[in-house]
C-alpha cells in the first residue's frame, strides 16, 4: 500500500486555506464580472476594445517591471520563514522591491514616450492614445503590489495576499466607474485604474510591515546572484505567459476592429472565472510546496500535489458545464453585440477546465527549483500560440484567436505534467506505489 510521509492534517490545513482563498477569489471573480459588465454596458464593445488594448500594453509593462521576482520572492520568503532565517527574508524582499520599482518605472516611461507611434502606426487606433497614457504608469504600483502579495503569501497569510490580488484594485475601479466613469467615459475608467493601483500598492506595503515585525531591527542579507538565477528564468516564464495570454488580443487590435477586441476579451475573462479555483488552491499550496521541498519530504510533496489535483477536478467540472451550456445567456448579459461571442466562450471555457484539471503544475515545478522546466513549457506554448494566431486570425478573426489560445494553453499543461513525472518521479493522476525521487 502506498505510504505517505505527510499527515492528513496537512491536507486539512490546505483545504481550510484553499477554502478561505476560494471565498476571496469568488469575491474577486464577482467583482471582476461586475466590472466587465459595467464596462461593456457603459462604453460598449468598441470602448471595451480600447480599454483592453490599453490594459494589454500596461500588463506587458508590469511583467517587465516584475522581472520574474514575484515567484522567486514567494519561494525564498516561504523558505526563510520556515527556518526562521529572517535576515534572508528581509534581504530578498528589499532587493526585489528596489529592482522592480526601477525597472517598471523605466519601462512605463518608454511606453509613454512611444505611445503615439504604437497607437497610430501599429494599431491604427488614434483614440487609444490618451487612455494608454493615462493607464501606463499604473504599471509601477501594480508591479509593487503584486510583489507584496507574493511576499505576504510566502508567510502563509492567505487572506491578506488574496485581498490584495483579487479584491483591492477591482473594488477601487468599480467605485471609480460608478462615480466618474459614466461622466468621463473611458478616461474615467483609466483614472480609476491608476488610483486603485496606487492605493492598493500602499496598503500592501503596510500589510507586509504589519506581518513582519521580526524584520524591524535586523540587517537584510541575500545573495543577489541567487535571486537573479531564480528570477530571470521566471521572468521569461512570465513574459511568455503574457505572450500566450495576450497575443490574441494584441493581434486582433492590429488586424481586427475595436469591437472584435472587446468581444474576445469579455469571452476570455468570463472563461477565466473557471480557473479561479486553481488560483485559490495555488495560493494555499505554493508556500507549502516550497516548505516540503526545502525539508526534503518528497513523498509528502507528491501526496499533497495529487490530493489537490483531485479537489480541483471535482470543483471545476460543474462550473465548466454551466459555462458551456449557458454561454449565449452569459455573453448576452453584456449587451446584444456580445452574444455573437458565445462560441468563443464555449471553446475557451473547455480549455480553462483542462487547465484546472492539470493541477498546480506551475507551483509544483517552481517551488521545487525547476523554474527552467516551467520556462520551457511556457516558451513552447507561447510560440505555438503566436504561430497559430498569425495563421488563424487573418481568416477566422476572434474564432481563430480563441482556438489558438486554447490549444497553446492545453499544450503548456501537458508539457508540465510530463516534466513533473520526469524530474520529480511521480504522476499527479496515479495513487499506486511510485518511485518518487529523493531530494
Amino acid at each position: 500500500m502506498f505510504k505517505f510521509n505527510i499527515r492528513n492534517s496537512e491536507i486539512g490545513e490546505t483545504i481550510k486555506r484553499a477554502a478561505l482563498a476560494f471565498v476571496i477569489k469568488v469575491m474577486g471573480a464577482g467583482l471582476a464580472f461586475i466590472f466587465n459588465l459595467m464596462l461593456a454596458r457603459i462604453i460598449g464593445a468598441d470602448g471595451s476594445g480600447i480599454y483592453f488594448l490599453a490594459l494589454t500594453i500596461t500588463t506587458i509593462t508590469t511583467v517587465l517591471g516584475r522581472m520574474g521576482l514575484d515567484n522567486s520572492l514567494l519561494r525564498f520568503v516561504a523558505a526563510g520563514a520556515a527556518t526562521k532565517d529572517w535576515s534572508s527574508v528581509k534581504g530578498v524582499y528589499n532587493k526585489s522591491i528596489s529592482l522592480s520599482f526601477l525597472v517598471s518605472l523605466l519601462a512605463a516611461s518608454i511606453v509613454f514616450i512611444f505611445a503615439d507611434f504604437l497607437t497610430n502606426n501599429l494599431f491604427s487606433k488614434p483614440e487609444l492614445l490618451q487612455p494608454l497614457r493615462l493607464m501606463i504608469f499604473a504599471a509601477v504600483p501594480m508591479s509593487l503590489l503584486l510583489l507584496n502579495a507574493q511576499a505576504i503569501l510566502g508567510l502563509k497569510k492567505i487572506s491578506e495576499s488574496q485581498l490584495i490580488n483579487s479584491v483591492g484594485v477591482q473594488t477601487i475601479i468599480i467605485i471609480g466607474v460608478i462615480t466618474i466613469g459614466r461622466k468621463m467615459g473611458i478616461n474615467g475608467v483609466m483614472y480609476s485604474y491608476l488610483a486603485g493601483a496606487i492605493f492598493i500598492a500602499f496598503i500592501s506595503h503596510l500589510l507586509w510591515k504589519y506581518n513582519t515585525p521580526q524584520l524591524k531591527n535586523i540587517t537584510g542579507e541575500f545573495d543577489t546572484r541567487k535571486l537573479l538565477d531564480s528570477c530571470l528564468p521566471l521572468f521569461w516564464v512570465s513574459s511568455m505567459n503574457i505572450m500566450m495570454n495576450w497575443t490574441g488580443t494584441f493581434l486582433l487590435g492590429i488586424w481586427g476592429s475595436s469591437s472584435d477586441v472587446g468581444i474576445f476579451s469579455i469571452a476570455v475573462r468570463n472563461a477565466m472565472l473557471i480557473s479561479f479555483i486553481l488560483h485559490a488552491v495555488n495560493a494555499a499550496s505554493s508556500a507549502k510546496y516550497s516548505e516540503l521541498y526545502h525539508l526534503g519530504d518528497i513523498s509528502g510533496f507528491a501526496y499533497y500535489a495529487k490530493k489537490t489535483t483531485i479537489i480541483l477536478i471535482l470543483i471545476s467540472t460543474p462550473i465548466c458545464l454551466f459555462f458551456v451550456i449557458c454561454s449565449k445567456w452569459i455573453m448576452g448579459l453584456f449587451g446584444a453585440s456580445f452574444i455573437q461571442g458565445w462560441d468563443l466562450l464555449t471553446i475557451l471555457a473547455i480549455a480553462q477546465f483542462l487547465n484546472v484539471a492539470a493541477g498546480s503544475v506551475g507551483p509544483i515545478l517552481m517551488m521545487s527549483g525547476n523554474e527552467v522546466a516551467v520556462r520551457n513549457s511556457i516558451f513552447f506554448s507561447a510560440v505555438l500560440n503566436l504561430i497559430l494566431c498569425m495563421l488563424l486570425i487573418p481568416d477566422y478573426g476572434t474564432l481563430g484567436a480563441a482556438c489558438a489560445n486554447s490549444i497553446s494553453l492545453v499544450s503548456a499543461n501537458l508539457y508540465c505534467i510530463f516534466e513533473i513525472k520526469r524530474r520529480l518521479g511521480f504522476s499527479l493522476y496515479m495513487f499506486t506505489p511510485s518511485k518518487e525521487r529523493q531530494i
